[in-house]
């Protein structure tokens, strides 16, 4: 009885506050004028404006968001990021060094994509990098020699990052290289993948952590799970007609599509 008299009060006292702030007279309360559905507008805060937005089309090689890399012991080639006309790099993303774009991918705002110790990072035609992903990898040379372990290679050619073609990287999600992503992948909110390889069609659940193994394709990562040894990855469930994530990824991409062309248009 004690509980549900101190649950009532609590609800009383609710209420009470509330009525203070909304019915109460202005004289009684602070300076704040009542709030309804056709006055909002007229009491919200005037906010100091921002300054304007440039448009001008990232692949502009002088816009500071897309920058080459300083000469290092790991990185003593200088490159420029390579961003075809068909992709769009939001301006407020940020991408330095021998970092490579297929056609129509999207990279949001806050991306980071540094190929200044690890180099270079390729990302597929038509993949998407969302809000805030990042991606880095190890040093790809020490003191001018190359370091192989720290690099993935495809088709004859080495990369401290490869992600293929229709994958997405959702929102905050990690890639450190030595990575390689296969082809239609999807990579959840927050997601962490690190020194692995992705097998095609992989779905990697928020919050999980891929580190160090090879991931069998049509596999999925349940969420928060950290997957860090080999027999671990091998017995990842496979995905069926019954998974609820199967079409994820399809859903991802249309979006990205829409996006990217939308975006790329308006800044040519």
């Amino acid at each position: 009885m004690e509980r549900i008299g101190s649950l009532a009060f609590a609800a009383w006292l609710c209420g009470a506050t509330a009525a203070y702030w909304f019915q109460a007279p202005l004289g009684q309360r602070s300076e704040m004028p009542p709030v309804s559905g056709n006055n909002w507008g007229q009491h919200a805060p005037r906010l100091r404006a921002a300054r304007p937005v440039d448009d001008t089309p990232a692949k502009s090689a002088g816009f500071s968001h897309l920058r080459s890399n300083q000469p290092t012991p790991w990185t003593p080639q200088v490159s420029s990021p390579q961003v075809p006309s068909t992709s769009y790099v939001d301006p407020t993303a940020v991408i330095w060094g021998d970092v490579r774009l297929g056609e129509r991918v999207l990279v949001a705002p806050l991306v980071s994509v540094r190929a200044d110790e690890g180099a270079p990072i390729w990302i597929g035609p038509g993949s998407n990098l969302q809000d805030g992903v990042v991606i880095h990898g190890l040093p790809s040379h020490m003191h001018g020699a190359p370091v192989p372990v720290n690099q993935i290679e495809i088709e004859g050619e080495r990369y401290s990052v490869y992600v293929a073609g229709d994958v997405s990287v959702e929102h905050q999600a990690q890639l450190h290289g030595p990575v390689h992503v296969a082809e239609g992948v999807w990579i959840g909110m927050k997601a962490l993948v690190s020194g692995a390889r992705i097998g095609r069609g992989v779905v990697i659940e928020p919050g999980a952590a891929v580190l160090g193994v090879t991931i069998p394709e049509h596999r999925y990562v349940p969420a928060g799970v950290v997957v860090n040894r080999q027999q671990i990855a091998d017995q990842l469930p496979e995905i069926t007609a019954s998974y609820p994530l199967r079409h994820r990824n399809r859903a991802s991409l249309h979006a990205s599509r829409v996006l990217t062309e939308a975006y790329a248009r308006a800044a040519r």
